[in-house]
């Protein structure tokens, strides 16, 4: 009986182990905020499980910007000091700085069981502006909304933006061929 507790104890120890090195890799997000005095701002929210934000651009085109609502990472502390407070209705949500008046690419996947949902919108940021997109999933369906931040007259307003996908950052296209054909 002393042998089984041993290595019940030792598998316990194992996988608590492997938990704790997951969770360090579910929560490495490499993207750095930009540093211009006049950077925009940018908040994601999730209201569904497993959701990612990629913010690239045509310099800026690696690792991932954040995860939310994700068995190791529930939440993040990740926030860049927005005037217009998050949604009540917010489940998780993240803050970064983006670098003003270059077009910038935002990616949102969310995935399930058996299904994934993947989207693209574009923005050029303003500066000092501040934005907001929204991940939802309600049934079978996902969708995402892209909002300007304003405050008018003391009140927080919510200004939706058009969904536009018009391209792909320089970095994630194909090289071209070098191949002739004669």
């Amino acid at each position: 009986m002393p042998f089984f507790s041993l290595r019940l104890t030792a598998a316990i120890g194992v996988a608590a182990l492997f938990s704790t090195l997951l969770a360090g890799c579910a929560a490495r997000n490499t993207y750095v905020d930009a540093v211009e005095p006049d950077a925009a701002k940018l908040r994601f929210v999730a209201n569904t499980s497993n959701a990612k934000l990629y913010y690239l651009d045509d310099q800026r085109c690696e690792g991932a910007t954040g995860e939310l609502n994700t068995l190791y990472v529930p939440d993040t502390p990740r926030r860049a000091d927005m005037i217009i407070a998050p949604p009540a209705k917010a489940r998780g949500f993240l803050e970064i700085k983006v670098r003003p008046r270059i077009p910038g690419y935002i990616f949102l996947s969310t995935d399930g069981y058996n299904w994934s949902c993947g989207l693209q919108l574009d923005l050029t940021p303003q500066a000092y502006a501040e934005y907001e997109v929204t991940l939802d999933v309600r049934g079978n369906r996902c969708s995402a909304q892209l909002s300007r931040l304003m405050r008018v007259d003391d009140q927080d307003v919510r200004v939706p933006m058009p969904a536009i996908q018009s391209g792909t950052p320089a970095c994630l296209r194909p090289a071209p061929s070098s191949s002739r054909t004669q």
